[in-house]
């Protein structure tokens, strides 16, 4: 009975660290997709050129960092 009781017991606490390592991933996960979101946000696109003058042209973009 004592044996089963322990071997109950190591079970609980290893499914409790796996919750915990899991839970810990998807965090983990949501603070990169929070960067990556941020991230994309910092860049923005000057094209500063009037409607003619972009038939005539090859497109050119500036790409500047606004943090």
């Amino acid at each position: 009975m004592d044996a089963l009781r322990e071997l109950i017991q190591t079970v609980k606490k290893a499914w409790n660290e796996i919750k915990a390592f899991i839970k810990s991933i998807h965090n983990a996960v949501d603070q990169i997709k929070q960067k990556k979101k941020l991230r994309s946000t910092w860049f923005v696109c000057l094209d500063n050129r009037k409607p003619s003058q972009v038939l005539s042209r090859k497109p050119v973009f500036q790409v500047r960092k606004i943090i």
